[in-house]
């Protein structure tokens, strides 16, 4: 992340990430370097498809991950 690891700055990090606003998620997901967004990813792949998240909890990794996806998908055609 670029700015300090703190608590703060990974609960804006993940209210970014599970916003289900596609520029709050973008914005958030761009703060990240490469190992940390390997980790972020299989956590909203656990969040949206494992056991003990709540539905909203889901449906908003769910979001998460779309949005990376499409914007991933989106980022190859234009290389």
């Amino acid at each position: 992340m670029n700015e300090p690891d703190s608590e703060l700055g990974l609960e804006t990090l993940w209210a970014g990430l599970l916003s289900q606003k596609p520029a709050q998620i973008l914005r958030a997901w761009a703060r990240l370097d490469a190992p940390e967004r390997t980790a972020v990813l299989a956590h909203l792949r656990e969040m949206a498809a494992g056991e003990g998240w709540q539905p909203a909890q889901r449906e908003a990794a769910q979001s998460a991950l779309g949005e990376l996806e499409a914007s991933s998908s989106q980022a190859a055609s234009n290389a």
